[in-house]
């Protein structure tokens, strides 16, 4: 069965330690056959259980989580807590006629909270629907999120996510593909999620993005640049990772020649360097950097935008192409391009 006229389940939870206000929030994204798609975690300091709850749900149904869902028709989000899931189902609208106060006419408690939920529900393009579950009665997922979210609380002075982590789906070729983390060679715990600016391009687009990020496993020699040994393929595959993907722990940016994201390209930059390296990869990275450099929102010179299309732009030439054309590449990689008969090359 493909995953059209499917239902994901999100599952939330959040909880706050009583000895300092230290609260946790975790949300997991399931599909129909129990496999983890995303999953996240975070903590807040002076915080409240209801308001871990609430945050939970919202960072759950931000648009950048439900990338993997999007092949999906409906998302059931699967809580513990009625306070989250009546209040959204039954008391938020009544909440918005009174002017966001109570039946007796109190100051609507979490105002803050509630419409930010209510937002990040309104601007989602698939139906979400709400589901209570009793807590504590051996639902896997709902077990391993409130497990997460107490593990969160019990942290101190983090007011930050701990973790994020996220898998997007296999790439299958159709329309509707992603590719997952796992298959994208990414350690579990470099798992990471997708900049804001990567969730509105189209599909076609971020498989492009994302084809990329594994690198290369078939370098063939280290260069040496100003006494420090490092491999372009790998420097510059960490470069494109900066570019469309936030990290899960910021401290891995930069941290290290070799570090898994780098926030600048090698220097010096050698295109005929990667002349040694397999064709397939030297595509994909070439293509991703395109992607990067007509997409990304810093256009400013230097910028993350101009940086990239300039790299593209040596890559392309070093293979004696020519660049394209920004109508070029929209067409290539047009999703209904093959029903036009349209074919760039």
């Amino acid at each position: 069965m493909s995953a059209r006229g499917r239902t994901a389940a999100l599952y939330t939870d959040g909880a706050c330690a009583t000895s300092d206000g230290t609260g946790g929030w975790a949300w997991m994204l399931v599909d129909a056959d129990g496999r983890l798609l995303g999953e996240a975690s975070g903590s807040e300091a002076a915080t409240t259980s209801n308001r871990m709850e609430l945050r939970a749900a919202i960072e759950a149904l931000r648009p950048r989580t439900l990338v993997p869902a999007r092949a999906f028709d409906a998302i059931v989000v699967r809580s513990d807590s009625r306070y989250l899931v009546d209040g959204f189902t039954k008391w938020l609208p009544e909440w918005k006629k009174r002017g966001w106060k109570t039946g007796d006419g109190q100051p609507v408690k979490n105002r803050d909270l509630w419409e930010l939920l209510d937002a990040a529900v309104a601007a989602l393009s698939i139906e979400t629907r709400w589901s209570w579950i009793r807590g504590h009665n051996n639902e896997t997922w709902n077990v391993r999120c409130d497990a997460t979210a107490r593990r969160c609380a019990g942290t101190t002075g983090a007011n930050a996510p701990r973790s994020r982590r996220m898998n997007q789906r296999e790439v299958d070729g159709s329309v509707d593909g992603g590719l997952s983390a796992r298959a994208a060679g990414l350690p579990n715990e470099r798992r990471s999620v997708l900049q804001d600016w990567v969730t509105q391009l189209p599909l076609r687009e971020q498989g492009t993005l994302l084809t990329a990020v594994r690198g290369c496993d078939d370098e063939p020699k280290t260069w040496t640049a100003r006494g420090v040994a490092y491999s372009p393929g790998r420097r510059l595959t960490a470069f494109i990772r900066s570019c469309f993907m936030v990290p899960a722990d910021a401290r891995e940016v930069d941290a290290a020649e070799g570090a898994f994201f780098q926030s600048r390209p090698p220097e010096p930059f050698k295109p005929s360097e990667f002349g040694h390296l397999p064709q397939h990869w030297y595509a994909h990275a070439m293509h991703a950097l395109e992607v990067i450099g007509y997409r990304h929102p810093d256009q400013a010179p230097g910028g993350v935008g101009t940086t990239a299309f300039l790299l593209y732009s040596m890559m392309v030439h070093n293979l004696h192409l020519n660049i394209e054309t920004p109508q070029e590449f929209a067409c290539r990689l047009s999703e209904d391009r093959v029903a036009s008969g349209t074919i760039v090359s």
